[in-house]
C-alpha cells in the first residue's frame, strides 16, 4: 500500500469514526472562499522572490454536534493554491487546484446572540488536481507530472455564525501550514503549500 492510498484510508477512517456515533442534528451548506497562497521553499533561491497569489475556493459543508460546544465539520472543496514566482523582472506564476478535504474540530464559545464566535482547527489531506506554470505572454506549461499527487495540512482559524431562523450563515478565516513536499523530482528544492483561506457560506439542517 503506497502513502497517498494509505492517507485515504486513513482520513476515511477517521470520517467512520466521527460519523458512527453521531446522534445530534446534521448541518449541511454550501461555501465559497479566496485563498491567498504562497509556498515555502527550502533551500529558497537568492535569486528568486516569492508573493502570494489569489485562488479560489468552493464546496461543500457538512457539520454535526460531538458534546459540549464541540463540533465536527468535513468541508470537501476545490481549491487553487500556488504563488507568484519573481526573477530578474520576470514574473511567473505557479498554479496548483486541488480536491481537498478539511477535518476540522470546531469549538462554539456560544449558542445565544446575533452573532456567536467560534474557533477551528485540524487536518487537510489534498488532491492534486492540476499543476500549471503561467508565463509573461499568457503562456502556460503543465507540470502536473513533477508536482506530487498527495499534500496533506494542518488548518487553524476563527469565524463566526449568523442563525437566522433556519439558516446559519457562516464566515471564517483559516491559516493552512502544507507538510508535504510538492515537488516531485529528487534531489532538488522542498516546496511546501502555505495560504490564508477567507471563506462565507450558508448551513441549513438536513432534517428537523
Amino acid at each position: 500500500m503506497n502513502t497517498s492510498t494509505r492517507s485515504i484510508a486513513l482520513v476515511l477512517s477517521a470520517v467512520a469514526f466521527f460519523a458512527l456515533p453521531l446522534k445530534g442534528q446534521l448541518l449541511v451548506g454550501g461555501q465559497f472562499g479566496l485563498n491567498l497562497g504562497t509556498v515555502h521553499v527550502d533551500p529558497e533561491p537568492s535569486s528568486e522572490e516569492y508573493s502570494m497569489l489569489l485562488g479560489f475556493a468552493i464546496g461543500g459543508v457538512v457539520n454535526t454536534p460531538l458534546a459540549g460546544g464541540l463540533e465536527f465539520q468535513a468541508q470537501p472543496m476545490v481549491t487553487r493554491k500556488g504563488t507568484k514566482i519573481k526573477e530578474s523582472g520576470d514574473e511567473v506564476q505557479f498554479k496548483v487546484t486541488y480536491l481537498d478535504l478539511p477535518l476540522l474540530l470546531v469549538y462554539k464559545f456560544t449558542d445565544e446572540g446575533e452573532i456567536q464566535p467560534y474557533a477551528l482547527a485540524g487536518p487537510s489531506v489534498s488532491l492534486l488536481l492540476a499543476a500549471k506554470v503561467e508565463v509573461p505572454g499568457g503562456g502556460e506549461f503543465d507540470i502536473k507530472d513533477e508536482t506530487e499527487t498527495l499534500d496533506l495540512g494542518i488548518g487553524l482559524g476563527a469565524g463566526v455564525r449568523i442563525p437566522q431562523d433556519d439558516l446559519v450563515f457562516f464566515a471564517d478565516l483559516r491559516y493552512v501550514l502544507g507538510l508535504l513536499n510538492l515537488n516531485a523530482e529528487e534531489g532538488e528544492a522542498t516546496v511546501k503549500n502555505r495560504g490564508l483561506l477567507l471563506s462565507a457560506g450558508l448551513m441549513v439542517p438536513l432534517s428537523k
